[in-house]
């Protein structure tokens, strides 16, 4: 077999490995489908012509195809989403499920965006606290679904935005990771408050380029979510128009968590938002480097000096590993990063609790312990660094569903690149609750950001068999997170209660522990 750095496609895309970069892109023919089939979509949209659902499911299907290799443009087929579906009921005229929370929160009305968040049990839990498998109880098993889709308001931006990310007459190339490694990786972060602004970005090898200043009257009257996603957008334009990252990983951090979550959702309640979310992107792509942009604790920023900054205080720490301010810990796991932390989870998990290490993740951390009667499983703590945090996740959601019936243990990360990994974290533990630095002293407040803590348990042997349908689950996480908020030193014996209690409730008999499985409080 010969190697080749320009190999024929696989999976639905081509990469080359050429040039000093890893890229990737689509056939000729697949990239003239697709804007064949984004014109469709927008000419039925724009005139208003009814669109066939079997035609659009069709087209659909392509186009997601196609956001396998063009992840810039996945944000954006939610519009797609919301008007296949929108026939269903409690769909408001938006296609949006009309439920008593609002968009960033979580079934129990707690809001998502902020580091104050409370627990969200899962995605199955209502506000009343019963589970959804109940409530589609009351929806007709066979329901007719209508000749043809009625498109939600969204749908004709989403195409828009597409069509602007992929045009062109040539498939475009997009860069799937730098060749060189290390050395392409940039860090970065910005800030604004009041009338000033201030950015750092610091490409390894090259002199870091600083940024400070002051809006104009028009742009300073502008929101505060405004301001901040404009000086990042400003930040990243100004260093790609000098061909300074082409071929990097730019990774930017922002202490504003509406930047970030409207970068990765794609969407936001203000327009004028959206359009620059649009242009980061398209600055990417047309700078051939690979953006992230995460969400930071303020605290940090203000290490880090960038906050100062755009107050006009020039005596800034920097984003490079190395600088006595420190670089965003993104390689490092909490037990790297607290020593004491280990300590804490064995006094209520058990001195027999094992720290899992990358290499771990894919064998041994599936595995149940000793086959003793009753059973002896080993309890494994997960706690990888930010950066691995979504690929362990999916290690141990693969571990869980081979052996769901025995696994137990605790998976526990720092609120960094928390867009990554959160939403297929909260699928994989049965609950989970936040520790805010500085209220325990394994955790102090020079950590900044609080930890995510998640706990897996084995399945019951009865109803309602998985630890999730249990209602003072619930009611237990809420607690945890109230006390851990508060600092209370009582933390770790409720949490040996509860450890200790899920023992032997799996070992007892149905009729022993019905009553208390089914009672709403802890």
């Amino acid at each position: 077999m010969l190697e080749s750095q320009r190999p024929c496609a696989w999976a639905g895309s081509i990469a080359h490995s050429d040039l000093g970069m890893v890229r990737k892109f689509i056939s000729q023919e697949k990239w003239d489908r697709l804007g064949s089939y984004l014109d469709w979509f927008a000419a039925h949209v724009t005139e208003e012509i009814p669109m066939p659902r079997k035609t659009y499911r069709s087209k659909l299907g392509f186009i997601l195809h196609t956001l396998d290799t063009y992840e810039d443009g996945q944000p954006y087929a939610q519009g797609f989403f919301l008007s296949l579906y929108s026939h269903l009921p409690d769909r408001d005229s938006h296609g949006y499920r009309e439920v008593p929370v609002s968009d960033g929160e979580d079934p129990f009305g707690n809001d998502l965006s902020t580091e104050d968040e409370l627990v969200m049990w899962t995605d199955e839990e209502t506000l009343e606290g019963e589970p959804i498998h109940q409530l589609l109880e009351e929806i007709p098993e066979e329901m007719d679904e209508p000749e043809f889709v009625q498109p939600v308001p969204r749908l004709a931006r989403d195409i828009v935005s597409m069509r602007r990310l992929f045009q062109g007459p040539t498939p475009l190339q997009v860069i799937a990771r730098p060749a060189k490694g290390a050395r392409c990786v940039c860090y970065g972060g910005g800030d604004a408050s009041g009338e000033g602004f201030g950015s750092l970005m610091s490409p390894l090898g090259m002199p870091p380029l600083f940024r400070t200043g002051f809006w104009c009257s028009e742009i300073s009257e502008k929101s505060s979510n405004y301001r901040e996603f404009r000086n990042l957008l400003e930040m990243v334009r100004t260093e790609a128009e000098l061909g300074r990252l082409a071929g990097f990983d730019i990774w930017i951090a922002t202490d504003n968590s509406t930047a970030e979550a409207a970068f990765y959702k794609g969407r936001s309640s203000s327009e004028a938002l959206d359009e620059m979310v649009l242009q980061l992107r398209e600055t990417a792509i047309i700078g051939n480097f690979v953006l992230h942009l995460f969400h930071v604790a303020g605290t940090r920023m203000i290490e880090l000096g960038i906050d100062g900054a755009s107050r006009g205080e020039l005596q800034l720490g920097a984003l490079i590993p190395g600088h006595p301010a420190g670089a965003v810990p993104l390689h490092l796991g909490a037990l790297d990063r607290s020593e004491s932390l280990l300590g804490w989870l064995r006094s209520w998990c058990g001195d027999d609790a094992r720290a899992a290490s990358p290499a771990n993740w894919f064998y041994e951390a599936h595995q149940a312990g000793q086959y003793d009667y009753p059973p002896k499983t080993t309890t494994w703590i997960w706690a990888p660094p930010p950066a691995a945090a979504l690929d362990a996740i999916e290690e141990l959601g693969s571990a869980r569903l081979k052996r769901h019936d025995i696994l137990k243990g605790i998976f526990i990360v720092p609120h960094l690149l928390r867009t990554e990994w959160f939403r297929r974290f909260r699928r994989v533990v049965d609950c989970y609750f936040t520790i805010p630095a500085g209220t325990f002293p394994f955790w102090p407040a020079n950590m900044h950001e609080p930890l995510t803590l998640g706990i897996y348990l084995p399945l019951l042997r009865f109803r309602p068999w998985d630890w999730r349908q249990v209602p003072f689950l619930v009611r237990f996480a809420y607690s945890m997170q109230a006390m851990c908020k508060k600092g209370d030193p009582l933390v770790g014996g409720y949490l040996r209660e509860f450890w200790t209690a899920c023992d032997w409730i799996a070992t007892m008999p149905e009729r022993m522990v019905f009553d208390v499985l089914q009672y709403e409080s802890y």
